[in-house]
């Protein structure tokens, strides 16, 4: 499980699935793009370009199931972090895995 992603759920701080990332991005909202690294090849590409273009940070270190059992949702590939405060706690735990893939800012 990812520490934080569900309060950050709670509180209203996130953004599940493709379209409201790509709204987020473009309404320069979004701080962190988490991808599901088992997700379809088409939605890789699909955030891996738009967050190139919007300079957001993208971490595909984990999986679908990992972040749907954080949120308490079902079949979640795409997650939108809209606050820097979230941005930074969740990235503190996930710089601990040494599986990591991202993308600097």
């Amino acid at each position: 499980m990812i520490k934080h992603l569900g309060l950050a759920y709670k509180a209203g701080k996130i953004k599940l699935g493709v379209d409201l990332s790509i709204i987020c991005m473009q309404k320069n909202q979004a701080h962190l793009v988490l991808l599901a690294h088992d997700a379809s090849e088409l939605t890789k590409k699909k955030m891996r370009d738009k967050t190139t273009h919007y300079d957001i940070e993208l971490i595909e270190t984990y999986s679908s199931l990992d972040m749907s059992s954080s949120l308490g949702r079902d079949n979640v590939k795409v997650v939108t972090v809209i606050d820097t405060g979230f941005k930074t706690l969740i990235k503190s735990n996930e710089g601990s895995d040494n599986h990591a893939k991202t993308k600097q800012e």
